[in-house]
């Protein structure tokens, strides 16, 4: 028996079109000198569009959040820029703005990637999806929803996962006997998680309880994690409402509008109405065909893919799960965020 888990998705965010003064996609020679060629230059907005870093949402909130910095900072923020040595690095120092950073924070951010090529950035700013497919991984038997909201949060907050890649650089392995043996931080950061009383509208209030994986049917128990998602939506602009037994068409309408505009959709997964058993993340989709889903698991730690077709016939199969019991609808926060080193 599998982890308890939870999730939900839901219709995002409107886009707005705007024009980058240089196209950060210029190509290698372009990111080589563009400190050279920018340095003094009143720093353009980050792009709205075409960019696979980050996502429209997150790029208007940077450029709202820049818009309200001094002069002065402004300035210091267009010196992290300069210093960028790729159209990657600035994409993510502009992500890490977005998910409610400082710009003192952005640099020593910035100084911390400085000249680490795509596939560094691939493995250590995300939590899932990383060049052998994997990401984080739950360390207890039912911290399926404990591990994703760390997941929700490092897809949308690099500077967050960069963090967790330092502190647990064992990740990506994990003892079924010692949840604390091969990542103490990650495993102590997912029991707080789970063992916290559930505030949200899902459920009446409960814990649930940590034990090792080899224990998963005895003792263990899982919990709802809406209210975790929500605990962040400063940081990721989005806020989430759980749906419990969705119409799978509709389920699959709400991941497809988060996930078109960059927002990870958490669903739960079980075999029947009712059966929330394991949270899994909806991270991607790719429109085929066939049109498949990129979907990460807590269980194994791998970021897999589905066909549509087998998600909306009951035959997702991961961790014995097949179908959507429960999902975590999206929507953007209705606020601009704050200017301060946290939001």
């Amino acid at each position: 028996m599998l982890p308890l888990l939870i999730l939900g998705i839901a219709a995002v965010v409107a886009v707005a079109v705007a024009v980058y003064h240089a196209l950060t996609s210029a190509g290698d020679d372009a990111d080589k000198n563009f400190g050279a060629a920018n340095a003094g230059k009143p720093v353009a907005h980050c792009p709205l569009e075409g960019q696979k870093i980050i996502s429209p949402a997150q790029a208007q909130r940077a450029n709202d959040k820049f818009d309200k910095l001094s002069p002065e900072e402004k300035e210091k923020f267009q010196k992290i820029l300069d210093n960028a040595g790729s159209s990657d690095e600035r994409m993510y120092t502009w992500k890490a703005f977005a998910a409610c950073h400082s710009v003192e924070e952005c640099s020593d951010f910035g100084d911390k990637i400085r000249g680490k090529d795509a596939d560094w950035m691939q493995d250590n700013l995300k939590l899932t999806g990383s060049t052998d497919g994997t990401g984080v991984q739950q360390q207890w038997s039912h911290s399926c929803n404990a591990t994703t909201a760390q997941a929700v949060r490092g897809e949308m907050d690099p500077v967050y996962a960069l963090k967790e890649h330092e502190d647990n650089p064992n990740m990506g392995s994990v003892d079924a006997t010692d949840a604390t043996a091969d990542n103490p931080k990650l495993a102590q950061e997912q029991k707080d998680m789970l063992e916290s009383e559930y505030v949200g509208p899902a459920s009446g209030k409960h814990t649930g309880v940590a034990a090792n994986r080899d224990n998963v049917s005895k003792t263990g128990s899982g919990r709802w994690a809406s209210d975790q998602f929500n605990d962040v939506s400063d940081v990721t602009g989005v806020t989430y409402t759980t749906e419990k037994n969705p119409n799978v068409d509709d389920a699959l309408k709400s991941v497809d509008a988060g996930v078109d505009k960059g927002v990870p959709v958490p669903i739960v997964i079980g075999n029947g109405p009712g059966k929330f058993t394991h949270y899994v993340l909806v991270t991607g989709k790719d429109e085929g065909p066939p049109k498949t889903y990129t979907i990460h698991d807590p269980w194994s730690g791998d970021t897999v893919t589905r066909s549509a077709d087998d998600v909306k016939n009951g035959k997702i199969n991961i961790a014995g799960s097949n179908k959507i019991t429960a999902i975590e609808n999206p929507g953007l926060v209705g606020k601009e965020p704050a200017t301060a080193a946290t939001c």
